[in-house]
């Protein structure tokens, strides 16, 4: 049997790795799809790069011509076949919000799915639910398109799917009301050529995923910078996610640089880098940050964690409001 782990970021990469460990899973028989992100190197684990794009067009959208829909799942389903040499799997994922995902678990060769913790999205439970509606017309089209395997509706979250396994989370807090919920150790490596960072911006694709107007980004960032200049910081390292695009969100970014680089010296981290073991690494480190997961996982590390979510508030003061996080992570949160 394999197991077959979605892999599109750091966190579900080293989630991965977590669990293999503990559930003392044979590495002969794990693969990494890896998504968005590059192949890690030096890793003993077998890798494939997923060969179809999820965003921002989704390669496994709905047709209106069944046709072609059918064709793209059966491309999906020879490509699993083949990836797990013909062997039953279990497959691992951050979410269940994707047709891709469906079209994988409903795989001939599988055998149930878990869920594994990627960020503070599984702390809000409160945003799992899909507000669609069911609308029988484009479910029966998805039906044409997908032989039945995949909802049109769908949430965060899939707990009713009879190949529900369980879930891996870092904290109790996580994954609330979930069965079969495993609590994994911190899968973050001390690293000694990690440890003398000091300030950190991660920059996220709020524009990209529709989440705010570039308008706002840009004001935000400006006031950032400015709040760093102000407190004496004369360098600081950033990094780019792996949603963000280069005519988009990076050239806004890049841009800003550009006005702000006498006052403040500002370093890329590498792609390749892990920010959540520079949180256990750096002994001074504090990240600034809008709403990205690392800020949560940087609290667990015992870091000082900064959110610029204000500034974005005063042009959208509606951004993120149903957003929650749990308690061990808001009462350290200092909201700039």
């Amino acid at each position: 049997m394999k197991h077959v782990f979605f892999v599109h970021s750091s966190i579900t990469y080293l989630m991965a790795k977590q669990v293999i460990k503990e559930e003392k899973l044979a590495v002969e028989s794990c693969i990494f799809l890896i998504d968005r992100i590059s192949i890690f190197e030096k890793e003993q684990i077998k890798q494939v790069s997923f060969p179809f794009e999820t965003f921002p067009n989704d390669f496994f959208k709905v047709e209106v011509n069944p046709i072609k829909g059918i064709k793209k799942a059966k491309v999906l389903a020879r490509f699993v076949s083949k990836l797990v040499n013909n062997y039953h799997f279990i497959f691992y994922a951050p979410k269940a919000q994707a047709n891709y995902f469906y079209l994988i678990i409903g795989h001939s060769l599988n055998l149930g799915f878990y869920y594994i913790e990627e960020g503070s999205g599984v702390y809000s439970y409160k945003n799992w639910q899909n507000p669609k509606k069911q609308i029988w017309l484009r479910q029966f089209l998805y039906d044409l398109n997908f032989a039945s395997k995949v909802p049109s509706v769908k949430h965060f979250y899939d707990l009713k799917h009879p190949k529900y396994l369980g879930c891996f989370a870092l904290h109790e807090t996580a994954f609330k009301g979930f069965l079969n919920k495993r609590i994994l150790n911190l899968p973050f490596e001390i690293k000694a050529e990690l440890s003398g960072y000091q300030t950190i911006i991660v920059f996220s694709c709020e524009i990209e995923f529709g989440l705010m107007k570039s308008e706002t980004y840009q004001f935000a960032v400006h006031k950032l910078m400015d709040y760093l200049i102000e407190n004496k910081i004369e360098q600081a390292h950033y990094k780019f996610h792996p949603g963000q695009k280069n005519e988009i969100s990076i050239a806004i970014l890049l841009d800003i640089f550009k006005i702000y680089q006498t006052q403040i010296k500002l370093i890329e981290i590498e792609s390749s880098i892990v920010l959540e073991e520079i949180a256990v690494s750096s002994p001074e480190v504090a990240y600034y940050i809008c709403t990205s997961s690392i800020g949560l996982y940087a609290t667990l590390a015992n870091k000082k964690v900064y959110s610029y979510i204000s500034y974005v508030r005063e042009l959208e003061p509606d951004y993120q409001l149903n957003f929650e996080i749990p308690e061990f992570y808001s009462q350290k949160l200092i909201v700039l």
